[in-house]
């Protein structure tokens, strides 16, 4: 009897990928790093594969996010730090439409609402029209600026919830009406957002008179973005079906999308701490959203998508994009030249990548 004859049999196997955003930095022959891009947009060619074998599908499994991207921003080319409204006289007659702008940081719902105040009754056209110190903006209640109680006098007051509030005092100076961000300002360059989806504060097509004395808000999650997608055309090229998502923004090549936001239910808590001192101006602010300070974060994905791909080819480039919920890129600001003695050093936040390559 003939014995049989047979082949050791290699059962389907795994790989990852790791990359890092900091990997697709470029320096010159001296080692100073060329400033031109950001972490949220990278290429990496190394001129060998990076991945390869008999490789049937791709999945991102995890990505971990050092988050410097600040919630209030303005960048070469997009921005959010702005608010457009419309002034009436006592007459209901329109004086014009102005927008005011809030230097980018990092805030918080009570430092927003603060800053917010001081820019608007900064407003050439608010004070030609309603005199001084006109606005006053509340959030959950409670005075941005100063106390509008006596009772918070040295305290710390907690906000009953996240809305703002923005309000002519007295409401016999006149009416004001918030604008969309698209509102074209004579002498003003057009925007792509503003504040007013971050603060609660969305302008709507109102019956009757549009304008008002008082404007109260919903609810302000101070978020640059709810979300952030992860996309990429090369590791979706064998893709045959497309994503698509209920904005008409929607990306046909994601990996992953990421809600910013806390694995578990956290309850929002907005403080504001005020001075012993007559008129009571606020010294302090603490906010918990997600966004308003530094942060780093990392999410593991159990159920990936799987990308099709084509087990003759090896992954030999990786471009990875991480956009906002705008389907704009997260940009930084480069290094700035302040004057011959001070230079503010541009974001060195950067992203990691767990990619996994099956071969079955």
């Amino acid at each position: 009897m003939d014995k049989e004859s047979g082949s050791t049999i290699r059962y389907p196997s795994s790989a990852l990928l790791l990359v890092n955003s900091e990997d697709s930095e470029q320096f010159d022959n001296n080692g100073f790093r060329l400033d031109g891009g950001t972490s949220a947009d990278l290429y990496i060619n190394k001129q060998n594969p990076l991945l390869y074998g008999f490789l049937t599908r791709i999945a991102l499994t995890e990505v971990n996010v050092q988050w410097g991207f600040q919630n209030v921003y303005a960048d070469s080319l997009n921005s959010n730090n702005t608010l457009t409204i419309q002034v009436y006289n006592a007459s209901g007659v329109s004086q014009g439409i102005t927008r005011v702008t809030v230097s980018p940081g990092f805030y918080g719902a009570g430092a927003l609402g603060k800053q917010v105040q001081q820019v608007l009754n900064a407003n050439s056209l608010v004070i030609s029209t309603f005199g001084a110190d006109a606005f006053t903006v509340l959030v959950g209640g409670i005075g941005c600026v100063v106390a509008n109680d006596a009772v918070f006098a040295g305290q710390t007051a907690p906000a009953a919830n996240s809305n703002f509030i923005i309000a002519l005092n007295p409401s016999t100076l006149g009416f004001f009406q918030i604008m969309p961000f698209n509102t074209p300002v004579a002498t003003v360059k057009s925007v792509n957002d503003d504040l007013t989806n971050m603060m609660g504060l969305t302008p709507s097509l109102l019956p009757g008179l549009p304008y008002y004395t008082t404007f109260i808000g919903g609810y302000a999650s101070c978020m640059r973005t709810p979300y952030i997608d992860i996309v990429s055309k090369s590791l979706t090229i064998n893709q045959r079906v497309k994503d698509n998502d209920t904005s008409k923004r929607g990306q046909s090549a994601v990996l992953a999308r990421v809600y910013l936001s806390n694995e578990e239910a956290v309850a929002r808590a907005i403080t504001i701490t005020y001075g012993t001192v007559s008129p009571f101006n606020s010294i302090g602010f603490t906010d918990n959203a997600f966004g308003t300070k530094e942060t780093v974060f990392r999410r593991e994905f159990r159920f990936p998508k799987m990308l099709q791909w084509n087990n003759k080819e090896n992954v030999d480039t990786i471009d990875l994009q991480v956009l906002d919920y705008r389907g704009n890129i997260l940009q930084y600001n480069p290094t700035q030249f302040v004057n011959a003695q001070q230079v503010i050093q541009s974001n060195t936040n950067d992203f990691q990548f767990t990619l996994m390559g099956m071969e079955q």
